[in-house]
């Protein structure tokens, strides 16, 4: 039997590690790193296969299936040192790696001093103090640093981004370094990962396979994310100490960076990063994404009906797992893509088209491939054609585009306290009696009054003209009709003008016409001069319907235009069906808008009364005529055109008014 040359055996060590609480076999590629797992089985085999090629004498006894085992072990080596030298990777913007230096024991060599504190008492001392002192400082600022996080996609901020991310993620890095010193695991590189588009550094610490224990390589995979939390709350704790704007403003966004990319990249299970490798040595499984992609297809095989071999204990969890993983993917990408087409359109599409490539056709090819023979499959795997599931898969796709389906709307909404529900003063005045903040009111009781000297000194000329014109009427009697007539006159004018005095002093009282419910507006002083028209308030009176408004979105006129087909109004836990005819839709004028939308109010009568109904905490529900999926998605894209138009108008104000200042 012709045998492997030893020199390509040598190179390959077999390896007996702790897993939980037994063990698993690895065979390590020393000249490339590759560690390949096996069964017990399979390295009982390649033992004695191995053995036969060091010993010429042994060769005769080399079991046939042996020989087989090792020779398949070889195979798939020799195939992964080809991939590896010789293989071109695809650019994938959702998972990528570019490997930069190839040996990183230099610099293990320089920093073997420092690892030998790092992640210990000490270290766990300092992180607790730095911990309480951000937290005190959050406390006494009402954690102002957190309200920067709306800010966290403009311009500036990923400019910020770009220019920190390295410096924060190199000390990212550094913390899986010195826990690996620590431990006395070689790292056999370092290099770049593309995480949906996003570069962030690593460091190989495979070896730790081979010479750490479980809670070690914990340690090692953990080191990174301790790392971001004491740089967290040291540039938290700095931008509570500086005291200059931009200074402050950088370090805010260093910090936001830092902790929403360990949040969402590093420290999440579902990405292999960091979480990945603890949560797989946590349940002992060395290659949860590869068990986990495997239970899934025997799941989906069993469900399909295209499989009849039984599941294995685990497959259900595992199969999970490989779903959630695959959902929070698409929920990265959707999610960066909902934050930036608004702002910036073709970036926005260009990552949005990317990566529905990357993260449904790819992932679809490879899960309906056939698998690599691998020693431990014994290339058992069976084989499925390469477009058939995913052509039917876009056929099925295609035809839901034209499934009828109804837009639905919800839609804040609160009775109408700046319309027909505001409560004004309709003449000037001081302030005298203040109103309550809330109340309830029965008729003619009083809410606001008002002084205003102007009108007592109408009032009093307008008695004494009264008086006036009764006395010059008295005279012109004597001079005939045609004087009676005069003097009439006079007194008629004379009396409207005292009703009218009479009005103006009794409109700087506010009283309660009916029973009803007053809010007010602002807080009002005495001595306090109102103009007419200015708003105290409102009041909401008792009655059998409610005027409620909301602002309706632009992107659903067209489908208002279409037809309304039910409203719902959910107000205190309960839900009320209200007839279409009582929801109408009004264009509301904005002077001085920087944008391009239009201001449309939904108006709606509603069952109930107005003093009853609470301000704020409703939402009506409208169900419009059903249109096909594909028009769903084109007015889905008309409304992110229109917000980057809004945002692009809103910047380009914005930076005018900053060259004018």
């Amino acid at each position: 039997m012709d045998l492997p040359r030893p020199q390509l055996v040598r190179q390959l060590d077999l390896t007996l590690s702790a897993e939980g609480r037994g063990f698993c076999y690895l065979l390590h590629d020393r000249a490339t790193g590759q560690i390949l797992r096996l069964t017990r089985g399979t390295a009982a085999a390649w033992h004695r296969f191995a053995g036969a090629v060091a010993r010429p004498d042994a060769r005769a006894a080399l079991a046939e299936e042996d020989a087989r085992a090792g020779f398949s072990a070889l195979a798939y080596v020799r195939q992964m040192r080809d991939l590896q030298r010789f293989g071109r990777k695809r650019f994938n913007p959702v998972q990528m790696q570019i490997r930069l230096i190839e040996d990183l024991v230099p610099l293990q060599r320089a920093v073997g001093g420092v690892s030998r504190n790092a992640f210990g008492p000490l270290w766990i001392a300092c992180l607790g103090a730095l911990g309480l002192a951000a937290f005190v400082l959050g406390l006494r600022n009402d954690w102002a640093l957190i309200t920067q996080s709306h800010d966290v996609f403009s311009l500036d901020a990923l400019l910020t981004f770009g220019i920190v991310a390295p410096f924060l993620k190199i000390i990212h890095e550094m913390g899986h370094v010195l826990a690996a010193t620590r431990f006395n695991v070689r790292l056999r590189g370092g290099g770049v990962n593309l995480i949906g588009l996003y570069p962030i550094p690593f460091v190989d610490c495979s070896e730790a396979d081979l010479t750490a224990t479980r809670w070690q390589r914990i340690l090692i995979s953990g080191a990174g994310i301790l790392t971001d939390i004491a740089v967290g709350l040291v540039l938290f704790i700095a931008w509570h100490v500086v005291s200059n704007p931009d200074a402050q403003l950088v370090i805010g966004r260093a910090f936001l960076f830092s902790t929403f990319t360990s949040l969402v990249f590093n420290a999440n299970p579902l990405m292999r990063m960091d979480g990945y490798f603890i949560l797989a040595d946590l349940l002992s499984r060395r290659n949860l994404g590869t068990d986990a992609s495997r239970a899934l297809k025997r799941v989906r095989g069993r469900a399909l009906g295209m499989s009849s071999a039984p599941l294995r204990s685990g497959d259900l969890p595992l199969a999970a797992y490989a779903l959630a993983s695959a959902a929070y993917r698409w929920l990265v990408i959707l999610g960066l893509v909902w934050k930036l087409l608004p702002r910036y359109l073709g970036v926005g599409l260009l990552i949005g088209i990317w990566g529905g490539i990357v993260i449904l056709l790819a992932p679809m090819q490879a899960a309906f491939r056939s698998a690599p023979a691998t020693p431990e499959s014994g290339g058992e795997a069976r084989s499925l054609r390469r477009w058939r599931i995913p052509a039917l898969l876009a056929v099925f796709l295609g035809a839901l585009m034209f499934l009828p389906v109804a837009p639905r709307e919800v839609i804040d909404v609160s009775p109408d306290t700046t319309g027909v529900y505001a409560l004004a003063v309709s003449r000037a005045g001081l302030v005298v009696t203040v109103p309550p903040a809330e109340a309830r009111l029965d008729t003619g009781e009083t809410i606001l009054t008002l002084d205003n000297p102007a009108f007592d000194a109408a009032l009093h000329v307008a008695g004494l003209k009264l008086d006036e014109a009764r006395v010059a009427a008295q005279v012109s009697a004597g001079a005939g009709a045609a004087g009676v007539q005069r003097g009439s006159d006079q007194v008629t004018a004379a009396q409207q003008g005292l009703r009218i005095a009479e009005t103006d002093q009794a409109a700087l009282t506010l009283r309660a016409a009916v029973p009803g419910r007053f809010i007010a507006s602002e807080t009002l002083v005495p001595g306090l001069w109102l103009q007419p028209g200015a708003v105290v308030g409102s009041f909401l009176p008792d009655g059998d319907e409610t005027m409620m408004t909301g602002a309706f979105p632009e992107t659903s006129v067209e489908s208002w235009d279409l037809g309304v087909t039910r409203v719902t109004l959910r107000s205190d836990g309960r839900f009320i069906d209200i007839e279409p005819t009582r929801a109408r839709l009004v264009e509301e004028i904005n002077a001085g808008t920087m944008t391009t939308k239009r201001s449309l109010t939904l108006r709606l009568t509603v069952p109930g009364s107005p003093a009853d109904v609470i301000s704020a905490g409703q939402q009506v529900r409208i169900d419009f005529a059903p249109i096909p999926v594909w028009r769903h998605v084109a007015g889905w894209a008309r409304g992110k055109i229109a917000q980057f138009r809004d945002a692009e108008i809103a910047e380009r104000h914005r930076r005018l008014d900053n060259n004018e200042g």
